[in-house]
């Protein structure tokens, strides 16, 4: 039993220490606007369309690829042959080794695209997404903050009617 009255007594004087902090309705609007997880997410979209945007854009930009492929081979095979194709006995076979001990290719490509209907919708389409997007963003914005003012009178008017009802009493 002692336990728990020394428990409810910690926690009861725990809570009576916690700080009370008043804000400004301009530092609630601030604070509001830095930690809801509306405006977050709606910025995280402003972004995406942004990469989707430059990703359509992209397409349609050239396109340069390099190759460059080097073979180094440490032991050629050899072959047999028969040697009378040289000018040799018949029924001997001479040893001839085929290729080079190192070799290298290279090529380079160029792309472009010309002309292509789809990307041009694309290209609109991002267009558009992007300002929804951020349309979305200053619609939040704006709910948010008359959130924030609407309650903040709101505890307000309550406040002044606490002191009211104490100084009446």
């Amino acid at each position: 039993m002692k336990k728990i009255l020394l428990f409810i007594a910690f926690t009861s004087y725990s809570f009576s220490q916690s700080e009370i902090t008043s804000l400004s309705i301009d530092d609630a609007v601030e604070y509001g606007i830095e930690n809801n997880r509306r405006l977050m997410n709606a910025e995280r979209e402003i972004k995406m369309a942004y990469k989707e945007r430059w990703k359509t854009i992209a397409i349609g930009l050239p396109n340069v690829t390099l190759d460059l492929n080097y073979l180094n081979y440490l032991e050629l095979s050899t072959s047999l042959i028969p040697a009378e194709f040289f000018g040799g006995p018949k029924g001997e076979f001479s040893e001839i080794q085929f290729g080079t001990e190192q070799s290298a290719i290279g090529s380079v490509r160029m792309e472009q695209l010309l002309f292509d209907g789809s990307w041009l919708v694309g290209l609109e389409y991002s267009k558009i997404y992007l300002a929804a997007s951020e349309n979305f963003y200053e619609k939040t914005l704006l709910e948010v903050r008359e959130s924030i003012v609407k309650l903040y009178s709101l505890v307000s008017i309550l406040n002044e009617g606490i002191i009211l009802l104490e100084n009446n009493l």
